[in-house]
């Protein structure tokens, strides 16, 4: 017993000897050489922030020095600085997390808080903007909101053709009231020239089929609600197969539409005389169609031959839609909007902790994703980056992207310059794990990263 008190003891008087004395930070500039060491960031008791900094908010701590007139004045950080994607700013966001950035109108009078949560899934850049239309307490519920957006909203009708039915719906829009509909024949799904099957010639499972012997006349239509529209596109791949390829049949599928399903327009004719090899894709625009009955229809010709059929897969009409918005919405807890993006609402310091007329504007982009490295997602705060998340204000020792930064000593301290990265990002590995969308090894509507760019008069690195 007497051993474990004395070994015990000199633990107890090697920590006081420790905290008395000065500890710094391990690499410069955190360190002494600018007079700088833990309790200048940090304080053990009633700290105001979640890491037991001087200040509440890892940001807010380092933008204490990092500031006109601060100790890191030839750093500055504005909050101006931030980028507003295609609008302003010099500086990645460091408030801000995958799900958009939320922006407080000045002239708000609540208390309360709105904050971003989800995963956009959108192709375009869109602001959401969110109004108190009623007081209210926000998670204990009473506050109403409405939100808008400008940005064109991307509706798809999809049928995947998921099951032998006629009423697929695998799009973001609800297609199923609206089933297919035979015109010519009235056997069903599983029977006569139009029906759907399970085949090696759809693209997976299920496909929608034509063909067999007498087809003239027979066809396959189905409507949805485009008026919203401003814009609109129809795509689905095909495959023929046939009991003789090639041949010199006649007979053949034609693809129409229509805005109100009584007069047809003929966008292409797929004539049953060549076999393919894979399913063929195929894209028309029919924005020309929008209405509330625009209809597709695939239509026989002729006769062919009993084993002739044309497979079709994956129907797709896309429909982009100015904006979008609900009004009268509770503003309790966590509340979906649209493409992904939902939006949490938390109570404030003073009752009606959302008042009428307050407002907040959500920016949001595509092919953003949450950090998955441990060392970066630990360091989220409320699911928004921070300074720290990508920075180890600590230490130097991980490679910069920068190229022409210094090498990190051997031996003591140093490595001033080295961007204080928290992980390697000389191969941007920083960089791709939230972006790692546009991390393509190919021209796939993206570009590659990470290449060397000649220096050449027609070349140089951005």
């Amino acid at each position: 017993m007497a051993s474990k008190l004395t070994a015990f003891s000199w633990l107890l008087l090697t920590w006081a000897a420790y905290a008395s004395g000065p500890a710094y930070a391990l690499d410069p500039p955190h360190d002494v050489s600018r007079s700088i060491d833990c309790a200048s960031c940090h304080i053990s008791h009633h700290a105001a922030g979640g890491s037991i900094t001087r200040i509440s908010g890892n940001s807010n701590l380092c933008a204490s020095c990092h500031s006109a007139g601060g100790v890191a004045a030839t750093s500055a950080l504005a909050n101006s600085d931030q980028a507003i994607p295609g609008v302003s700013g010099t500086s990645h966001r460091w408030d801000s997390g995958a799900s958009g950035w939320v922006k407080k109108n000045p002239a708000n009078t609540s208390t309360g808080t709105v904050r971003s949560t989800g995963v956009f899934t959108g192709r375009y850049r869109k602001t959401y903007t969110i109004t108190i239309t009623a007081d209210g307490v926000g998670n204990a519920g009473g506050a109403q909101f409405a939100w808008t957006t400008s940005t064109p909203q991307r509706n798809t009708y999809l049928d995947a053709f998921p099951a032998l039915a006629y009423n697929g719906s695998s799009g973001t829009q609800d297609w199923s009231a609206t089933a297919w509909q035979e015109s010519g024949e009235a056997d069903g799904v599983a029977a006569g020239v139009v029906r759907v099957v399970t085949n090696a010639a759809c693209a997976a499972g299920n496909c929608l089929r034509v063909g067999g012997v007498i087809i003239n006349g027979i066809s396959v239509a189905r409507a949805a609600d485009l008026h919203a529209g401003t814009a609109a596109m129809l795509t689905f791949s095909y495959r023929r197969q046939l009991a003789a390829c090639p041949n010199t049949n006649t007979d053949g599928v034609a693809l129409q539409v229509s805005a109100d399903a009584v007069s047809w327009t003929t966008l292409a004719t797929y004539v049953l005389n060549a076999c393919d090899a894979a399913q063929v894709e195929q894209a028309f625009d029919v924005t020309a169609y929008i209405a509330a009955t625009t209809a597709i229809r695939f239509l026989g010709t002729g006769t062919s031959a009993a084993t002739d059929f044309i497979y079709v897969d994956d129907v797709q009409i896309e429909n982009l839609v100015a904006g979008g918005g609900a009004a009268g919405v509770s503003a309790a807890g966590t509340v979906a909007l649209d493409e992904g993006i939902s939006v949490t609402f938390g109570n404030g310091t003073s009752s009606p902790y959302f008042k009428l007329g307050s407002q907040w504007t959500v920016y949001a982009n595509p092919d953003i994703n949450q950090p998955t490295s441990f060392a970066l997602a630990a360091r989220l705060a409320n699911e928004k980056v921070t300074c720290s998340t990508c920075h180890n204000e600590h230490s130097q020792l991980a490679e910069p992207f920068d190229l022409a930064a210094p090498a990190y000593p051997l031996t003591g301290n140093g490595g001033e310059g080295r961007h204080n990265q928290r992980l390697d990002n000389d191969i941007n590995q920083i960089c791709v794990d939230c972006h790692s969308a546009r991390n393509v090894t190919a021209a796939q509507s993206s570009h590659p990263v990470g290449i060397v760019i000649p220096a050449t008069g027609s070349y140089k690195n951005p």
